[in-house]
């Protein structure tokens, strides 16, 4: 019988621990990447186009540093191969790296910190020296990638009314940049418009007007308690822990995660561009409007004083973007198998908090109907809303990076 040494024991339980880390580096450097943006843009600073893509970038640029190395994919940026045995967690690093130093330079210090740390995990030598140089030509390639499309109008977005009508002053938090940047897939922002809201002379209408009244009012008695939180935990949920919880799974390498970051990046750019896209074109009223004026039909009794559970978004109802990201997440996950332990979320208004979810169709259930039940959102809407997510994510999984 052999008995192992401990010293041999504690090395290899290290190297575990190692190659475990080092197997989730594409998470660690797009949850950083999140992080030196929270730290860079302030909520008032003008809009810059290297802020704004920064995110999707640097996703980008770890998807073509570890693709030019371990080749598995199709190049979007056209990057060259890197040297075969090039270490492709410090390729990795240095993309995201490049990238974001180039966005957001004032964050130097603690760009530069989290890169001497990566660094410092391979041994200096041949291997680390390429995976530097593949960083560097896949950075170069992504950190000007994407842009605004000139041909779009960036006059800011104003509600018509007729002459003499009185309109709010405040101005709706749509920044006419959301739908002026180029699509990475679609033909134009207008490509997955949604046909319009439902109509108000219809049965569905009158529904959806009673549902909302009825479950997503601020003193609704037909809200359950967990329902009240979980309005407001969707509101600000957080899918980061979910998107790493897909990536951490068994098997995986860090190009295929890369490349499912790159994916949920883009697919949720043309996501942003499609929502605004939809919602300035049919600027639909929300809950709030629609109920205390009686919905714009004799069956349905104006409430004058209702109001919503949640603080109703200073922008149109249709279509709703929550639901759209979680149906484009969902099928993004979708394609790459989901964990069988669930997808853990966290929420910004509920910290300490996690819900965990069985299925991508029980995460964009709970998602669409947190909004009914926040007074901010029609099923209709919900159901248009998710059908087009899924759409654009079909889209994007259809022509980003097909494998070789």
């Amino acid at each position: 019988m052999i008995v192992a040494s401990a010293s041999r024991i504690a090395a290899a339980l290290l190297l575990v621990a190692a190659t475990a880390v080092r197997a989730d580096a594409v998470s660690d450097w797009f949850e950083f990447a999140g992080a030196v943006y929270d730290a860079g843009h302030a909520q008032d600073a003008p809009f810059e186009v290297d802020v704004y893509l920064s995110g999707t970038r640097a996703a980008l640029a770890m998807f073509e540093a570890a693709d030019s190395v371990d080749r598995k994919y199709v190049s979007f940026l056209h990057v060259e191969p890197a040297a075969h045995d090039a270490s492709v967690p410090v390729a990795v690093a240095t993309a995201a790296h490049d990238v974001l130093l180039a966005a957001f330079p004032a964050q130097k210090a603690m760009i530069e910190d989290r890169y001497a740390l990566a660094l410092a995990e391979e041994r200096d030598g041949r291997a680390k020296d390429a995976g530097i140089a593949a960083g560097h030509a896949a950075a170069a390639a992504a950190v000007h990638a994407g842009g605004l499309d000139p041909a779009a109008s960036l006059a800011p977005y104003w509600p018509q009314g007729r002459p003499g009508q009185w309109l709010a002053t405040t101005a709706t938090v749509l920044d006419p940049h959301d739908a002026a940047m180029k699509p990475w897939f679609m033909a134009s922002a207008s490509a997955f418009r949604p046909g319009p809201p439902v109509a108000l002379d219809s049965a569905r209408w009158v529904k959806d007007v009673d549902e909302v009244r009825r479950l997503g009012g601020k003193d609704s008695r037909e809200r359950s308690a967990a329902d009240t939180v979980l309005a407001r935990f969707w509101a600000a949920a957080d899918p980061t822990s979910a998107f790493r919880a897909v990536a951490s799974q068994p098997g995986r390498s860090l190009v295929r995660n890369a490349r499912f970051y790159a994916m949920l990046a883009l697919a949720n750019d043309d996501t942003g561009v499609a929502v605004v896209d939809a919602k300035l074109h049919y600027g639909f009223w929300r809950p709030i409007q629609a109920i205390r004026a009686g919905g714009g039909n004799p069956a349905i009794a104006a409430d004058p004083t209702w109001e919503p559970l949640l603080k109703t978004p200073l922008h149109p109802e249709y279509p709703c973007g929550h639901c759209i990201y979680a149906a484009t997440n969902a099928a993004v996950i979708d394609a790459e198998g989901a964990p069988k332990a669930g997808l853990p979320f966290t929420s910004s208004k509920l910290p300490g908090v996690t819900v965990t979810v069985a299925t991508t169709a029980d995460y964009v259930r709970q998602d669409s109907f947190s909004r009914i039940a926040g007074g901010v959102h029609f099923r209709s809407t919900a159901e248009v809303s998710e059908a087009m997510g899924r759409a654009i994510a079909t889209n994007t999984l259809a022509r980003f990076a097909r494998p070789l």
